[in-house]
């Protein structure tokens, strides 16, 4: 499900909850604390997966989800194959090369990446070859944290298991039917193509 609004209409989280929720503060009300609970619980895939927007995969089908994103590649391959940029195999290495989750900022600092950060780091979200892990905050000399709550970074393979994410690996030729089948039974009366938009 989509955080924000997007091509189906009545499907995300913004749609469905009260607009004085959002930002409240309110722990049990508050949609953006929520999505920060859901990522830290690691019962959900989280991260920016529905067009280029925030948005939540259960794990039920996050190996189908992710299959069919990846078209059965790893990364390495996909950027052999020149199906990936530089800059998405620089954050990569970051993270590959990293002891544990590693926050936004530090990426973009660590990768040198001086141009198009962003688009890499969404992509690989799209892609599925990175999800966000849970949030911190940056530290000031003190040691006290300040400012608004970033993204840990991390593979799902390391969040979710290297063996239950690849379980579905080499039937990504069947798996855009079997995902299209799902949400039609949770969609009933949404266009197909409209499925499949929001799915690829």
């Amino acid at each position: 499900m989509p955080l924000f609004e997007g091509n189906i209409r009545g499907f995300s989280v913004e749609e469905i909850t009260e607009p004085s929720s959002w930002w409240s503060d309110d722990e049990d009300a508050d949609p953006w604390i929520w999505r920060m609970k859901i990522a830290e619980g690691h019962q959900f895939a989280y991260a920016k997966l529905f067009d280029k927007k925030a948005g939540f995969v259960s794990l039920g089908l996050y190996p189908k989800f992710a299959c069919y994103r990846r078209d059965g590649y790893d990364f390495d391959t996909l950027y052999e194959c020149g199906m990936a940029s530089m800059n998405e195999k620089k954050i990569m290495d970051v993270i590959n090369d990293a002891d544990g989750p590693v926050a936004s900022y530090e990426l973009r600092k660590k990768s040198g990446i001086r141009k198009g950060f962003d688009t890499a780091l969404t992509s690989l979200q799209m892609k599925t070859y990175i999800t966000v892990c849970g949030f911190t905050r940056k530290v000031n000399r003190q040691g006290e944290p300040y400012g608004w709550h970033v993204s840990l970074f991390q593979t799902p393979e390391k969040v979710f298991g290297y063996d239950f994410v690849r379980s579905e690996y080499g039937r990504e030729n069947v798996l855009g039917d079997e995902l299209t089948d799902i949400m039609k039974g949770v969609l009933p009366g949404t266009d197909e193509a409209q499925i499949r938009e929001m799915l690829k």
